[in-house]
């Protein structure tokens, strides 16, 4: 997606931390940078600083193939990003 409302003088930062499984398999989400056609991984604690008002976006964690996920697995990310109406005004 893109952050339409963010500004254009700034950048966007995400934190990042899974708390999940670490048997083969499991991984903990990536985050799309669609239009670089690349990916950062989150499998560990993460920042990633970008543009939001490129396209972008993630997956959830993802588990093996039929594999049940536990009920204590998540992954917790926090979304840092100053809006266009605050910063430009």
């Amino acid at each position: 997606h893109f952050d339409q409302w963010d500004s254009e003088g700034s950048y966007t930062q995400i934190i990042s931390n899974p708390d999940i499984p670490t048997d083969d398999g499991w991984e903990g989400g990536r985050f799309h940078l669609v239009e670089f056609g690349a990916f950062v991984e989150l499998n560990g604690p993460t920042m990633v600083t970008f543009t939001s008002l490129r396209l972008h976006g993630g997956t959830p964690p993802l588990a093996p193939v039929g594999v049940e996920i536990p009920p204590w697995a998540y992954r917790w990310v926090v979304v840092l990003y100053p809006q266009a109406a605050l910063l430009d005004g």
